[in-house]
């Protein structure tokens, strides 16, 4: 059976499934300094997309962000993620059809894994939390293999990628040899990610591209021969 690789946040669940520990976390730390939750934040943000244009898997550890911005205000502890996250990840919200599109990747006589560029010690509380593991044979996760969704490594014995991003979801596995369907609005996304992280996409395509996940569970029985 063909392996197939699902990206978590933006893919299964929202990018902003995330903000109430995200938001908490900011609040906590704001206060001890001195400043607001949301200039915290923005520091924060700023330091992990520096990290991401270098595709350091160090760009997706929080605690590692957050402990390093509240240390250049001379605060050295932070709440743990792991305990955060505890408190909310029950209420993530889940994208439509999320459960449906990993259900009919099994009834196609595929393999599905999560493939995230977050660390394991979050993802995996997010994935047995919302009960995504009951549908897939694995995560990968950028600790795990030591870099971010850019190395040959990552993408080893699957066939075909799923996701959001088309430098992460597209360019890379495209570049391993994968097939790739991408969910979302694939131009505007490739202008955003594309200067985001200093890669040309002007000649990058995925192989299919749904703007649902129902689409894309479509997008994947079109390939099937291909997987």
């Amino acid at each position: 059976m063909g392996l197939v690789l699902v990206d978590l946040d933006g893919t299964l669940i929202p990018l902003e499934a995330w903000d109430p520990v995200f938001y908490e976390i900011s609040a906590t730390m704001a206060g001890r300094i001195g400043i607001q939750p949301g200039e915290f934040w923005s520091l924060v943000k700023a330091l992990h997309y520096q990290l991401m244009r270098r595709f350091s898997p160090r760009a997706f550890d929080w605690q590692y962000l957050i402990e390093s911005v509240a240390s250049s205000f001379g605060i050295y502890e932070a709440p743990r993620i792991e305990d955060v996250l505890a408190k909310y990840v029950a209420g993530f919200p889940v994208i439509d059809g999320a459960y449906e599109f990993l259900r009919g990747i099994n009834d196609l006589g595929l393999r599905a894994a999560i493939a995230t560029n977050g660390l394991r010690r979050y993802q995996s509380i997010v994935v047995e939390a919302l009960g995504f593991s009951r549908y897939i044979v694995g995560l990968r996760t950028s600790d795990d293999y030591g870099c971010v969704k850019n190395c040959r490594e990552y993408f080893e014995g699957a066939s075909l990628m799923i996701g959001d991003n088309p430098v992460f979801d597209v360019y890379f596995p495209k570049k391993f040899g994968l097939r790739t369907v991408f969910v979302g609005d694939w131009h505007k996304a490739a202008r955003r990610y594309g200067e985001l992280l200093g890669v040309d996409l002007s000649d990058v395509r995925p192989d299919r591209a749904a703007s649902s996940l129902a689409e894309a569970l479509g997008a994947v029985k079109e390939l099937t021969d291909y997987l």
